[in-house]
Protein backbone atom coordinates (compact mmCIF):
# COMPACT_ATOMS: atom_id res chain seq x y z
CA UNK A 1 0.00 0.00 0.00
CA UNK A 2 0.76 3.56 -0.21
CA UNK A 3 -0.15 5.06 3.21
CA UNK A 4 0.50 8.97 3.56
CA UNK A 5 0.34 10.57 6.71
CA UNK A 6 -1.59 13.83 6.86
CA UNK A 7 -0.91 15.60 10.27
CA UNK A 8 -1.93 18.53 11.81
CA UNK A 9 0.72 21.07 12.75
CA UNK A 10 -1.33 23.93 13.89
CA UNK A 11 -1.18 25.27 17.25
CA UNK A 12 -4.06 23.37 18.64
CA UNK A 13 -1.83 20.56 18.20
CA UNK A 14 1.31 21.81 20.45
CA UNK A 15 -0.45 19.24 23.39
CA UNK A 16 -0.14 16.24 21.31
CA UNK A 17 3.08 16.45 19.20
CA UNK A 18 5.49 14.64 20.72
CA UNK A 19 2.81 11.20 20.82
CA UNK A 20 1.88 11.75 17.17
CA UNK A 21 5.46 11.92 16.20
CA UNK A 22 6.04 8.40 18.29
CA UNK A 23 2.69 6.98 16.83
CA UNK A 24 3.70 7.34 13.13
CA UNK A 25 7.04 6.19 13.41
CA UNK A 26 5.76 3.35 15.34
CA UNK A 27 3.26 2.79 12.60
CA UNK A 28 6.21 2.86 10.01
CA UNK A 29 8.22 0.37 11.49
CA UNK A 30 5.42 -1.72 11.71
CA UNK A 31 4.16 -1.81 8.05
CA UNK A 32 5.31 -4.01 5.05
CA UNK A 33 8.65 -3.28 3.56
CA UNK A 34 7.10 -2.83 0.49
CA UNK A 35 4.52 -0.14 1.65
CA UNK A 36 5.44 3.64 0.43
CA UNK A 37 4.97 6.05 3.09
CA UNK A 38 5.08 9.64 3.11
CA UNK A 39 4.16 12.48 5.67
CA UNK A 40 2.62 15.95 4.76
CA UNK A 41 1.62 18.44 7.46
CA UNK A 42 -1.17 21.24 7.30
CA UNK A 43 -1.70 24.89 9.12
CA UNK A 44 -1.77 27.29 7.04
CA UNK A 45 -0.14 25.91 4.48
CA UNK A 46 0.97 22.12 3.46
CA UNK A 47 4.41 20.99 3.91
CA UNK A 48 6.43 17.91 2.94
CA UNK A 49 7.51 16.29 5.94
CA UNK A 50 8.84 13.34 4.19
CA UNK A 51 8.79 12.11 0.36
CA UNK A 52 7.74 9.06 -0.51
CA UNK A 53 9.70 5.96 0.55
CA UNK A 54 9.41 2.13 0.60
CA UNK A 55 9.37 1.16 4.57
CA UNK A 56 12.70 -0.93 3.34
CA UNK A 57 14.33 1.58 2.32
CA UNK A 58 13.15 4.01 5.35
CA UNK A 59 15.83 4.86 8.03
CA UNK A 60 13.46 5.06 11.51
CA UNK A 61 16.01 7.87 13.39
CA UNK A 62 15.92 9.84 10.08
CA UNK A 63 11.85 9.29 9.95
CA UNK A 64 11.67 10.89 12.98
CA UNK A 65 13.87 13.69 12.79
CA UNK A 66 11.81 14.46 10.14
CA UNK A 67 8.40 14.42 11.58
CA UNK A 68 10.24 16.21 14.54
CA UNK A 69 11.07 18.71 12.62
CA UNK A 70 8.36 19.48 10.57
CA UNK A 71 5.77 19.19 13.12
CA UNK A 72 6.08 23.10 15.11
CA UNK A 73 2.36 22.96 15.85
CA UNK A 74 1.50 26.72 15.16
CA UNK A 75 -0.49 28.73 13.32
CA UNK A 76 -4.16 28.19 12.23
CA UNK A 77 -5.50 25.28 10.67
CA UNK A 78 -6.19 24.10 6.78
CA UNK A 79 -7.17 20.72 6.76
CA UNK A 80 -9.22 21.16 4.15
CA UNK A 81 -6.43 22.37 1.72
CA UNK A 82 -4.41 19.34 3.56
CA UNK A 83 -6.95 16.62 2.82
CA UNK A 84 -6.79 17.70 -1.14
CA UNK A 85 -3.02 17.79 -1.51
CA UNK A 86 -3.17 14.43 0.57
CA UNK A 87 -5.32 13.08 -2.00
CA UNK A 88 -3.21 14.40 -4.79
CA UNK A 89 0.07 13.01 -3.86
CA UNK A 90 -1.42 9.79 -3.29
CA UNK A 91 -3.20 9.94 -6.86
CA UNK A 92 0.96 9.31 -7.82
CA UNK A 93 1.41 6.26 -5.90
CA UNK A 94 3.92 3.68 -6.66
CA UNK A 95 0.87 1.13 -5.79
CA UNK A 96 -3.30 0.88 -5.93
CA UNK A 97 -3.96 0.86 -2.35
CA UNK A 98 -3.68 4.13 -1.13
CA UNK A 99 -4.52 4.96 2.66
CA UNK A 100 -4.76 8.27 4.15
CA UNK A 101 -4.20 8.92 7.76
CA UNK A 102 -5.52 12.06 9.11
CA UNK A 103 -4.32 13.39 12.30
CA UNK A 104 -6.08 16.31 13.43
CA UNK A 105 -8.70 18.07 15.76
CA UNK A 106 -10.58 18.02 12.62
CA UNK A 107 -11.16 21.93 12.86
CA UNK A 108 -10.63 24.29 9.86
CA UNK A 109 -9.86 27.71 10.08
CA UNK A 110 -7.81 28.93 6.90
CA UNK A 111 -8.36 26.37 3.96
CA UNK A 112 -9.19 27.98 0.51
CA UNK A 113 -11.07 24.64 -0.13
CA UNK A 114 -14.40 24.41 0.73
CA UNK A 115 -15.95 21.38 3.16
CA UNK A 116 -17.82 20.00 0.12
CA UNK A 117 -15.31 20.60 -2.41
CA UNK A 118 -13.28 18.62 -0.50
CA UNK A 119 -15.65 15.71 1.37
CA UNK A 120 -16.64 15.61 -3.08
CA UNK A 121 -12.70 14.72 -3.35
CA UNK A 122 -12.48 12.25 -0.53
CA UNK A 123 -15.20 10.84 -2.17
CA UNK A 124 -13.97 10.40 -5.91
CA UNK A 125 -10.70 9.19 -4.42
CA UNK A 126 -9.25 5.49 -4.42
CA UNK A 127 -8.11 6.08 -1.03
CA UNK A 128 -9.08 4.63 2.11
CA UNK A 129 -8.96 7.84 5.04
CA UNK A 130 -8.71 6.83 8.01
CA UNK A 131 -9.20 9.65 10.97
CA UNK A 132 -7.47 9.95 14.26
CA UNK A 133 -9.55 13.15 16.24
CA UNK A 134 -7.36 14.51 18.64
CA UNK A 135 -9.55 17.01 20.06
CA UNK A 136 -9.07 18.90 23.91
CA UNK A 137 -12.50 18.75 25.35
CA UNK A 138 -11.52 21.92 27.24
CA UNK A 139 -11.39 23.96 24.45
CA UNK A 140 -13.75 22.36 22.55
CA UNK A 141 -12.50 23.44 19.02
CA UNK A 142 -12.65 20.45 17.08
CA UNK A 143 -14.79 18.82 14.76
CA UNK A 144 -14.78 15.17 15.16
CA UNK A 145 -17.96 14.47 13.45
CA UNK A 146 -15.69 15.89 10.10
CA UNK A 147 -12.99 13.38 11.06
CA UNK A 148 -15.83 10.52 11.14
CA UNK A 149 -17.39 11.78 8.00
CA UNK A 150 -13.78 11.58 5.47
CA UNK A 151 -13.67 8.12 7.11
CA UNK A 152 -16.97 6.54 6.38
CA UNK A 153 -17.38 8.40 2.96
CA UNK A 154 -14.44 6.09 2.03
CA UNK A 155 -14.96 2.93 4.08
CA UNK A 156 -12.06 3.59 6.22
CA UNK A 157 -12.41 4.37 10.37
CA UNK A 158 -12.30 6.77 12.17
CA UNK A 159 -10.71 6.86 16.06
CA UNK A 160 -11.10 9.53 18.96
CA UNK A 161 -8.65 8.33 21.78
CA UNK A 162 -9.86 9.63 24.64
CA UNK A 163 -6.34 9.97 26.10
CA UNK A 164 -3.33 11.30 24.52
CA UNK A 165 -1.34 7.96 25.70
CA UNK A 166 -4.26 6.08 23.52
CA UNK A 167 -2.88 7.82 20.66
CA UNK A 168 -0.33 4.91 19.52
CA UNK A 169 -3.00 1.92 20.02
Amino acid sequence: ATVGFLVDNSNSMRASRERVIAAAVAFAQHSHPQDEIFALTFNESVQDAWRPQRVSEMNPAMFASAMSSAIVARGMTAIYDGIIAGLERLSQARHTRQVLIVVSDGDDNASKATREATLKAVRDSDATVYTIALDDPLIRDGNPKLMRQLAHATGGESYRPRRIADMSD
